[in-house]
């Protein structure tokens, strides 16, 4: 069975915290893949220091720094590998060598299970509706499939 998610159910899904393992495991996102690459997190270092938007960087916030999307564009961050999900929102700027595209905040990064490696390959869907709360996209860490 195939089940398509939409953008409103899926930040229904976020907001509400609802447990949808079993859902997930087969699920799609119906939004087209913008960018496929590398994504980092930022050092403990940085915390409080000022981010190119002028707001200080928070390791517990869902944010990213990426090369030139604007600043409060929120997007969906897929991890390629193990298919978990987070929305967050650019707050920075970056310098990347390529295959690098995202520096992702601590708490991002968590919940794409990508600590100890230091980096992970991911997609990045755009969402359009700006009112999504960033995030986990699941609270058990279940998967998104695209």
């Amino acid at each position: 069975m195939q089940i398509k998610l939409t953008i409103p159910f899926v930040i229904w899904l976020c907001f509400f915290e609802v447990s949808v393992s079993a859902l997930c495991s087969e699920c799609n996102l119906d939004l087209p893949v913008q960018q496929t690459g590398e994504a980092s997190f930022y050092s403990d270092k940085y915390e409080g220091k000022k981010t190119a938007s002028g707001e200080p960087y928070r390791s517990q916030q869902f944010t990213a720094a990426h090369q030139n999307l604007k600043y409060g564009t929120k997007i969906l961050v897929r991890g390629i590998q193990n298919s978990k999900c987070v929305v967050v929102r650019i707050n920075d700027r970056g310098r990347f060598k390529k295959p690098r595209i995202l520096d992702l905040s601590r708490s991002a990064a968590m919940h794409l299970n990508f600590i100890s490696e230091g980096k992970t390959s991911i997609e990045v869907y755009l969402l359009k509706d700006m009112s999504s709360p960033e995030g986990p996209v699941h609270s058990q860490g279940s998967k998104c499939k695209p």
